[in-house]
């Protein structure tokens, strides 16, 4: 007897958080799979897997109604910790390098730009931006480059700004996303530079040391005072 594979093994992977990402920024709307596969253009048979998985594990309900049946979100709080508790911010590739300049960033963004990379910053370059509490200078952001080009344009980045290898602990963090599909999903421009959405803030955030777990809780309280709850998608202007 043939065991048939499932679809997905794990809700927290690239593609299916695209999933979840739209269930969290809306977690009050009345979904159908046609109508979340063509919003993120994915396939109506993996929301179908996710939705199944969500179901079992209690996150979702379906209201049957012939062909006004829909399904929603439950227990978005519960779900958002489930994910953080599964996400590391150092799943990603990540490569450092030190450097002494001053107002290196926007001249960075500016030769991202021109080389037509997608970058967002995030971990507390981003918080500054957003909400920001614990004071850490370093810069992070993630590129939108693959892993054939990756090291190329590293290197032309380091020769650019004369970054150099850290002896210890750099200044400057690239971060090749492991959610190549999804880590851009809602980035969103904030002075100027191109900023993670606050829900990948947030999971990026919450299990980060040195500070990264205060960064979150003031983010997601800030964020609800000003009444943009983190589990849903709206973005600051």
């Amino acid at each position: 007897m043939l065991i048939k594979k499932r679809i997905v093994q794990n809700i927290f992977s690239d593609k299916s958080s695209l999933v979840l990402r739209a269930l969290l920024a809306n977690p009050k709307h009345h979904w159908t799979i046609p109508e979340l596969a063509r919003k993120e253009k994915v396939s109506t048979g993996l929301v179908m897997a996710v939705f199944k998985i969500l179901q079992e594990e209690g996150f979702l309900e379906r209201y049957p109604a012939g062909r006004f049946s829909y399904t929603q979100l439950r227990e978005p709080e519960k779900l958002l910790e489930k994910w953080a508790h599964h996400y590391r911010f150092s799943h990603n590739r990540l490569v450092e390098f030190y450097s002494a300049q001053e107002g290196l960033l926007p001249k960075m963004r500016e030769y991202l730009a021109g080389e037509e990379i997608p970058y967002a910053l995030t971990l507390f370059s981003g918080a500054r931006l957003v909400a920001p509490y614990v004071r850490d200078p370093r810069t992070t952001l993630y590129i939108g480059v693959n892993e054939a080009e990756a090291e190329d344009a590293l290197w032309k980045i380091q020769s650019r700004f004369s970054l150099v290898p850290p002896k210890a602990g750099g200044n400057i963090c690239f971060a090749l996303p492991v959610y190549k599909s999804s880590v851009f999903h809602q980035a969103r421009t904030i002075r100027g530079f191109q900023v993670v959405s606050n829900l990948q803030l947030y999971l990026d955030l919450i299990n980060s040391p040195a500070g990264g777990a205060e960064q979150a809780e003031w983010l997601k309280t800030r964020l609800k005072e000003k009444g943009v709850p983190i589990i849903e998608g709206v973005e600051q202007p």
